[in-house]
């Protein structure tokens, strides 16, 4: 049986609604997912810091995904990885 370990989605007309908002039971599913050992993604073309704004109540169960790099809240430390190249472009994050 395959195991589920990320689910990942787009935000703008996927997962937000039409003002741009999380579905109400959000946080609830993502934190239940967590605790099932499955991550969620956000992705997205929005610049990442709008994205850590928008799911700050969930930095440490929740990866962020904006065009060519990644976040993920790895022990209160918030590394950008660039996928072309492999390379950590920022290793604490916003300044």
């Amino acid at each position: 049986m395959d195991v589920i370990r990320l689910i990942a989605s787009d935000l703008d007309a996927t997962l937000l609604d039409d003002q741009s908002q999380l579905p109400p039971d959000f946080a609830e599913t993502v934190r239940a997912l967590a605790e099932r050992g499955i991550r969620f993604a956000a992705a997205s073309g929005r610049p990442i810091y709008t994205l850590e704004e928008m799911f700050a109540t969930l930095r440490d169960h929740i990866i962020l995904a904006e065009n060519d790099y990644f976040s993920m809240r790895e022990s209160n430390r918030l590394p950008f990885y660039d996928f072309e190249t492999g390379a950590m472009l920022r290793p604490y994050g916003r300044e």
